[in-house]
């Protein structure tokens, strides 16, 4: 056995990368000062830390109260840390010169070493299923069930979700989701470098949700009771998984620099809605499958209600509030403004193709025929089709093709009546014309495509509903 003569190199052969397993267990065994922590030598106090840093991990108990400024977090991984500490304050310390070990003495170290290697084979085998199970013990106070411990690790790795690790892999398992309040989740919204700005449509989310069911895309038609089913929907959602566009100008009024935008909104969102139309959001998504619904309201009442609500709301400015304020219902079915016809010409027929009408001319006026052939096929594709008229069977046919489940009570959002009472909006009462024929007859004009579409969704989703 060579020796190192004090004054002289160290000739003895140095480590070159982790030890072995024998190694390792040669080292902690044969180290006088490590084994100090095992000898009766050793005071209680290294002992205890050391037994706290450990013993900690099984232990889901608050010790000290999370209130308290500036210690209040100590407990969470302190003792951890303190156990450490002094092991490594004992392995460094000094333990004077080398003295050859007696035979009681390298009896007690193949003791220890055999004590050693079965404590680390029953870890190793532990150590298979350990993902998560010491978190799980800490968040729920008990060892989790093998399900739980797949949930858990199966939410570590849902990486397309915009939560922390830990939150969101708490979030797939049942009974630790309670456990998340809205405070972590929102703090977990803001935990970034630059301070996240939660959009309108954003607040209308749950920070108690997670989504985990597919893409879903919204296509909101005005006067639908759209914002009504958003309601609903955005409760499903974390608020980093919504994103909505409510901008009414359309595909052919969007620079190039809003639909980079727009696009890269869409491949981050769990759910979108707005004002858009279908090739439009197909693109992009860029085609790839979504759950993609809309709602439909008999055309003819979305026109009158979608002229009231207009002629009614002084706050907003646009060519068509505008025009809605300052005339009658027959001159704003007469309108030949581009922008109104497209939003009560046979708009069904637009969004679903993106025929638009342009101050150079008009595609659904030059061939009405094939714009309904392309309407139907679009609106065949729809996942989903549901009736405004009947927005509660609507919600549960919804949740139980989503997997969630609707509210007891129908909401009822930009209900005109209700938007007329409230005194913190700019809108005036607006008295309802008597319905010549003059006006029904531009209605029917209005109508006369979006009808047939209106009837084919109606008979669909009739049969959808329970016998």
């Amino acid at each position: 056995m060579s020796m190192r003569v004090p004054g002289t190199a160290d000739q003895r052969p140095q480590a070159t990368g982790f030890p072995s397993e024998a190694g390792f267990f040669a080292l902690v065994t044969s180290n006088a000062n490590i084994a100090r922590l095992f000898s009766r030598q050793s005071g209680i106090a290294p002992k205890l830390l050391v037994a706290a840093g450990f013993g900690y991990l099984f232990v889901p108990i608050d010790l000290i109260p999370d209130r308290l400024g500036l210690v209040g977090h100590v407990d969470e991984a302190g003792f951890i840390l303190l156990g450490f500490a002094a092991g490594l304050l004992l392995s460094l310390a000094s333990a004077g010169p080398h003295r050859p070990a007696s035979s009681g003495a390298m009896l007690s170290g193949m003791i220890r070493s055999r004590i050693l290697r079965v404590a680390g084979a029953m870890m190793r085998r532990a150590s298979a299923g350990l993902p998560g199970r010491i978190t799980l013990r800490l968040m729920i106070g008990r060892w989790p069930g093998a399900e739980e411990q797949a949930a858990f690790v199966r939410g570590l790795q849902a990486t397309s979700h915009a939560l922390p690790p830990l939150l969101r892999a708490a979030a797939y398992v049942p009974a630790a989701r309670p456990l998340l309040s809205r405070s972590m989740l929102l703090g977990a919204a803001n935990a970034s470098e630059q301070p996240v700005v939660l959009s309108d449509a954003q607040m209308m989310g749950n920070t108690l949700a997670l989504w985990r069911g597919p893409k879903v895309r919204f296509m909101h038609l005005e006067k639908t009771a759209g914002s009504s089913l958003v309601t609903v929907l955005a409760a499903q959602f974390h608020p980093l998984q919504i994103h909505s566009q409510t901008d009414r100008r359309h595909a052919p009024g969007r620079s190039c620099s809003e639909q980079e935008a727009l696009a890269t909104a869409h491949r981050e969102a769990e759910i979108v809605w707005g004002h858009y139309d279908l090739p439009t959001m197909r693109r992009l998504d860029c085609s790839e499958p979504r759950f993609t619904l809309c709602l439909l309201r008999e055309p003819a009442e979305r026109i009158l209600s979608l002229y009231y609500f207009w002629h009614a709301n002084q706050d907003e400015q646009s060519a068509g509030l505008s025009f809605a304020r300052e005339n009658g219902l027959l001159a704003f079915l007469r309108a030949e403004d581009a922008g109104i016809r497209n939003d009560i010409d046979n708009m069904y027929v637009r969004r679903l193709t993106g025929l638009f009408a342009t101050r150079s001319g008009d595609p659904l006026v030059d061939a009405p025929e094939a714009s309904l052939t392309a309407a139907i096929r679009a609106l065949d594709g729809l996942d989903f089709v549901g009736m405004s008229g009947q927005l509660g069977d609507s919600l549960s046919v919804l949740g139980r093709l989503l997997g969630f489940t609707p509210p007891d009570r129908t909401p009822e959002v930009n209900v005109m009546s209700n938007v007329e009472r409230n005194v913190l909006l700019q809108v005036r009462p607006t008295p309802r014309e008597t319905i010549t024929p003059e006006i029904e007859a531009e209605l029917a004009r209005l109508t006369r495509l979006d009808v047939i579409l209106y009837e084919r969704a109606r008979e669909r989703f009739q049969s959808l509903l329970p016998a």
